[in-house]
């Protein structure tokens, strides 16, 4: 079991020290834990083998957090169709999000708000921002994963371009 353990954290090591290894791994880097305290609010998009989340994510300090999210369910002609119109949905999704949360309600969002966006993507697909360039307009796809078949257009190392703007 050891031997086992100790081959699978080298190929880890590998995936981190190289490209195009067995295990392919991207560097995180994480500066500090969360304390519980933090406060403020957050988007989150999450890409899925089967749906979109979009989620309002709001710390309150003192661990306490709510949250309001809304699932947009992909179609097999989504997870078939152009990578481009894959992505030009979830900006469609995010942005019906938006407008259909601001307000002037508790949770609500306030007009002209700027909030931090995390995107992930779950299950779908694993995408690379470069060392240079954090933008997610540029980020290049690595793997498809099973659950997705978008066309060829999503080849590896294919730049992937949001085309939205949504003002403030």
């Amino acid at each position: 079991m050891r031997m086992i353990v100790e081959a699978f954290a080298e190929s880890l090591e590998l995936g981190l020290a190289k490209y195009n290894q067995i295990v392919p791994m991207i560097p995180t880097f994480v500066f500090g834990w969360p304390s519980g305290q933090e406060t403020g609010d957050y988007l989150a998009v999450d890409l899925g083998g089967t749906n979109l989340r979009v989620c309002l994510v709001t710390l309150q300090g003192d661990g306490k957090f709510e949250l309001t999210q809304t699932k947009y369910r992909l179609t097999e002609e989504q997870k078939q169709d152009e990578g481009q119109k894959l992505f030009d949905f979830c900006a469609e999704c995010l942005k019906a999000f938006v407008e259909s949360n601001t307000g002037d309600g508790p949770g609500m969002l306030k007009e002209g708000q700027v909030l931090p966006l995390g995107f992930t993507v779950s299950d779908a697909f694993l995408i690379y921002l470069s060392e240079t360039d954090f933008d997610i307009r540029f980020a290049r796809l690595l793997i498809v994963l099973v659950s997705m078949h978008v066309s060829r257009d999503l080849i590896l190392g294919s730049e992937c371009r949001v085309n939205h703007d949504f003002g403030n």
